[in-house]
């Protein structure tokens, strides 16, 4: 909406008690949230129960669980640079398949958990960070209902070009056996601690209902399973297909280095 911005002082003088409201009529008292309820009851008891606390008529929505509209790569990498006022660089790459299928998103959770392991321990960040201090921070994510791959990763813009070179590098590592392996071994405890701390989360149970009846995704526990038994090299042959999409560089301006 108009009102987002990069905050800052000046930014905040520009606020009035009538753009407040026109955000709020617009975003707030307008927004639909989504209620899902689980448990012995009925819409008419839930209905009964929200009423007195919403304006707009409850009503119950079905979900359409074809949630997957993948996307296919261009033929050629597309490079954007925008500038903003900023003192840090972001840099995202996205990465595509051709003719991506559903089944193969395993893969793409499985590469993100490499890549997202613990300080010191992920691939991007101990080659870009530790062993080069060529970034802030790095992170990999997923829009699986695209098919998008992508990585973000915090740094001086005149590092772009050599952090580009080395997170390839990273890829081209991965492709070996060896180093899958290795990661697989850790991705694997990684989720077992996981599981353990899910045992004393109070609101676990909930949202793994919500991600078994929706269809989200996988559970911790269906991840373990599925990542002991990987087929490494399907895995290998899915990393050859990935095709580096876009380059969108968020150039910070008041980074005095750049």
């Amino acid at each position: 909406n108009k009102y987002s911005f990069i905050a800052n002082l000046k930014s905040f003088n520009k606020i009035t008690s009538t753009s407040l409201y026109e955000y709020y009529e617009k975003n707030i008292r307008n927004n639909s949230p989504l209620v899902y309820v689980f448990g012995n009851i009925t819409f008419k008891e839930v209905n009964n129960l929200l009423s007195p606390f919403v304006e707009k008529k409850i009503k119950p929505v079905k979900i359409k669980k074809d949630y997957y509209v993948f996307t296919n790569p261009r033929k050629e990498t597309q490079y954007l640079e925008k500038k903003y006022k900023t003192s840090t660089s972001t840099l995202y790459l996205a990465y595509f398949k051709d003719n991506m299928q559903k089944e193969e998103l395993i893969y793409y959770y499985f590469l993100i958990d490499i890549f997202n392991l613990s300080i010191g321990v992920s691939p991007l960040f101990k080659k870009l960070r530790v062993e080069n201090n060529l970034i802030y921070d790095i992170s990999a994510s997923l829009i699986s209902s695209y098919g998008v791959f992508y990585i973000e990763t915090y740094l001086n813009v005149s590092k772009k070009d050599i952090v580009l070179k080395l997170i390839n590098e990273c890829f081209q590592e991965l492709k070996k056996k060896e180093v899958i392996i290795k990661y697989q071994d850790l991705v694997i405890k990684m989720l077992k601690d996981n599981l353990l701390r899910e045992k004393d989360s109070k609101y676990a149970s909930l949202s793994n209902r919500i991600t078994k009846d929706l269809e989200f995704g996988y559970l911790e526990s269906e991840y373990l399973e599925i990542y002991k038994n990987i087929d490494i090299d399907l895995f290998i042959d899915f990393l050859n297909e990935l095709k580096l999409d876009t380059v969108y560089l968020a150039k910070g301006v008041l980074d005095e280095r750049s």
